[in-house]
């Protein structure tokens, strides 16, 4: 028999997965054809290959990433998570416009995730929310 996942299962894997800093393990959490809306990004995110190439690219920008979950709120398939991220910048940073050398700046900021998940468990879409400007601000990219 097996046993159907939690939000606070789901959370757990995901934030092992992110503080591994394993792409694979992060693309594992997310069901095949999943989406990803986050404000980096104009258009969604698509594809577990496609969630995993981001997480790649955050690691080599921010090889000392950590995710501490702070608060998590399950309602059956919906799943909300708030995580602080804290990180030094030493790789290129990820941005639409292309990628931005590093800063060698430490950044701590706050993320709200929105998971919609698939009857197997997994996440099917993902809606991301945190304050890009501030974070930029942090990495000396806005005055």
């Amino acid at each position: 028999m097996t046993t159907k996942a939690t939000g606070a299962d789901i959370i757990r894997a995901l934030t092992d997965a992110w503080n591994s800093h394993d792409p694979a393990r992060v693309g594992a959490v997310y069901a095949q054809g999943a989406t990803l809306l986050d404000p980096f990004y104009a258009e969604p995110l698509v594809g577990r290959s496609a969630i995993e190439t981001d997480a790649a690219e955050f690691f080599l920008a921010f090889p000392d990433l950590v995710f501490r979950p702070t608060k998590v709120v399950a309602d059956g398939a919906s799943v909300v998570v708030e995580v602080l991220a804290s990180g030094t910048n030493t790789g290129p940073v990820p941005l639409p416009a292309g990628p931005v050398p590093a800063t060698s700046r430490r950044v701590e900021f706050s993320v709200a995730s929105v998971l919609d998940l698939d009857t197997g468990g997994k996440i099917r879409e993902e809606r991301r929310y945190f304050d890009v400007a501030g974070l930029l601000m942090q990495l000396g990219l806005m005055p």
